[in-house]
């Protein structure tokens, strides 16, 4: 979303299409580490990851038929209570 300051609200439940994410992956190959950490919205320090974690998201959705993901600014122990919840 380059987004120059967090704000939670915007990204909680954000829904994310295949279609952007693929965007987005072949816009952070074509550039050099050093212009990543330029980009608004990523911290500078997850630059040189952050291509790798965008790829496997986009061969995840594409190996389960996923057209979109809703992002949560949450962490992992949600998901855990929420499952629990929901079983």
């Amino acid at each position: 979303q380059s987004l120059t300051q967090y704000e939670p609200e915007r990204i909680d439940n954000f829904v994310l299409s295949i279609n952007k994410l693929n965007e987005i992956v072949a816009m952070l190959a074509r550039l050099p580490i050093a212009e990543r950490k330029k980009l608004a919205g990523l911290n500078p320090g997850r630059a040189d990851v952050i291509l790798a974690g965008a790829l496997l998201l986009e061969i995840f959705m594409q190996v389960y038929g996923f057209e979109n993901l809703v992002v949560s600014n949450r962490g992992l122990r949600h998901g855990v209570v929420l499952a629990g919840v929901m079983e």
